[in-house]
């Protein structure tokens, strides 16, 4: 049947609709009469019914090539939203759905480029990140055992043990940089097993909100007690979780108010929101947070890796993660994740 509606002529759905309604009232009415003229007794009543059965026949069948495209792309669309960009929907049906159709997979096939694209250029900065860490670990080691040797020579009375210290610090800073690249450069594979997402969000706000600069804010949770377990690496989204926290934190010198969200939708997904009432983010900013190395905290506050290692690991759960944010009203970092991994990712 299908190949059948796929060589039917491409016209538009107005057409089908009207000659669909002329054909099944003509039918109708054309055994109705027939039956009045020809057939009497309760021969007349079996007409009428065959009548009614071949009309509802013929819009079933109008209906199925109707419906047809309109059910692929939706199938289509719940595909992409898994993460699969390698779904196509066959253009053909009625005029507008066969374009419709037509741009979808067009669509999809720049998103997949673009993908691959980006994919490629992430590679090469994550080869250029380990490749520079590295080389910046050794000397930095041997800068941080030298400055304890020093420290010990001189005592702790020494008027040169504040530049000591100072060497020490700026030369652990560095370290922790060069930890944060080869964090980056280290995309582990994700080892899935069944999480229990709203359990690992308390955990997270339970050990996290015992740091000082917790202190000023008012952590608020609205947690979908209905949530299924998902199929998640739960050391990563650990990480995303606090990486998305302590930024809403920082955004909050002086305090206000964190909330904390999880909902079962779209269909098949788990969605998460992290919600401040900061200064938000201006919308030319917007568009770059997800990049390695762009960070909008003063010098020596941020490496501008965290949120783009958040973003790596919402991707390899096969998710998607999102921000709005107004200037003076607050920020919501939203990711959503599957609820059921592909079996190719569960096997690793």
């Amino acid at each position: 049947m299908r190949r059948l509606w796929a060589r039917l002529p491409s016209v538009s759905l107005q057409a089908i609709l009207v000659i669909s309604f002329v054909l099944v009232a003509a039918i109708a009415l054309g055994l109705g009469l027939l039956a009045a003229m020809l057939v009497s007794g309760p021969l007349r009543l079996v007409v009428a019914l065959a009548a009614i059965l071949i009309a509802a026949l013929l819009a079933v069948l109008v209906s199925r090539y109707l419906t047809g495209s309109i059910q692929a792309l939706i199938q289509a669309s719940r595909q992409v939203a898994h993460g699969d960009l390698t779904v196509r929907v066959p253009g053909h049906g009625p005029r507008e759905l066969a374009t419709l159709s037509q741009a979808f997979n067009a669509t999809l096939e720049t998103l997949g480029a673009d993908q691959r694209a980006q994919a490629e250029r992430l590679a090469s900065l994550e080869q250029l990140a380990a490749g520079v860490a590295h080389e910046i670990n050794n000397p930095l080691a041997t800068i941080l055992l030298y400055v304890d040797i020093l420290r010990q020579e001189y005592g702790q009375k020494d008027r040169n043990l504040a530049d000591l210290e100072m060497i020490s610090s700026e030369a652990r800073r560095c370290k922790r940089i060069a930890d944060a690249l080869l964090d980056f450069s280290r995309r582990k594979p994700i080892s899935p097993q069944p999480t229990d997402l709203n359990a690992l969000l308390q955990n997270v706000v339970q050990v996290e909100q015992r740091h000082e600069k917790y202190a000023p804010v008012n952590i608020v949770t609205d947690l979908d007690p209905t949530l299924p377990l998902i199929q998640a690496d739960p050391a990563q989204l650990r990480q995303v979780l606090i990486n998305l926290l302590n930024n809403a934190v920082e955004a909050m010198p002086h305090g206000g108010r964190l909330s904390l969200r999880t909902r079962q939708q779209p269909a098949g997904l788990v969605t998460v929101e992290v919600a401040d009432s900061g200064v938000g983010i201006p919308p030319e900013n917007l568009n770059r947070l997800f990049r390695p190395f762009f960070t909008t905290k003063p010098p020596g506050q941020g490496t501008g890796l965290g949120l783009a290692i958040v973003s790596s690991i919402v991707r390899q759960h096969h998710g998607q993660i999102s921000v709005q944010s107004q200037v003076g009203q607050g920020t919501t970092f939203t990711f959503s994740l599957p609820i059921q991994l592909p079996e190719e990712i569960v096997a690793q």
